[in-house]
């Protein structure tokens, strides 16, 4: 991070996205943690931010969000030793403005984790669930994740303006208007059922 006075600001810009949602700050071993309480008590997921002068981490929950900070302050971390990481930052120029990784794989992974399990429940509570999903159907993580590679993002000021470049199964942007989208019908959907 160049710039810690503009990731703080993009931070607080983020947590207040939505006013309905309560964010918490808290702050260990130098680095701040804001983290989105869960509204929903079935859902696992609560978003979290690590900031700290050097780095900015964010997840869907603040145990990996804080193991990710602790990986970080480790000289040896995981991450920079891993092969399919350095693989990925190769693919894209170095970057004098902006970088971003995500390891798709490791995500959907986690996502089927938590809600694979909510939805058998809920196939076997809701027998009509059967009519759109067939839950024995579902291919095992293993099978979809094989095909997924990270998303690196890279930018960088070149001459008279920005260059962004990213690779991955999607864009960085694709992905950003993705998540965008199913937060906008998430929240229209809740909006709905009050």
């Amino acid at each position: 991070m160049k710039d810690a006075a503009k990731a703080q600001k993009i931070v607080a810009a983020f947590t207040k996205t939505d006013q309905e949602a309560i964010w918490t700050q808290t702050e260990k071993d130098g680095v701040r943690y804001f983290s989105m309480q869960s509204r929903a008590s079935f859902l696992a997921i609560t978003p979290a931010i690590a900031l700290s002068n050097r780095i900015m981490v964010a997840g869907i929950d603040p145990a990996s969000v804080e193991a990710a900070m602790k990986h970080d302050r480790n000289a040896n971390s995981d991450l920079s030793n891993s092969q399919l990481y350095k693989a990925a930052v190769r693919s894209v120029p170095a970057p004098t403005n902006f970088f971003t990784y995500v390891d798709v794989a490791l995500l959907y992974g986690r996502l089927d984790t938590t809600l694979r399990p909510m939805l058998i429940m809920s196939a076997a509570f809701i027998p009509a669930i059967g009519d759109y999903v067939d839950v024995s159907k579902l291919p095992a993580p293993e099978i979809v994740t094989r095909h997924l590679s990270p998303i690196v993002s890279s930018q960088r000021y070149d001459r008279d303006g920005y260059v962004a470049e990213s690779v991955g199964p999607v864009t960085l942007n694709q992905a950003t208007v993705g998540f965008g989208l199913a937060a906008a019908f998430w929240a229209i959907s809740r909006q709905q059922h009050r």
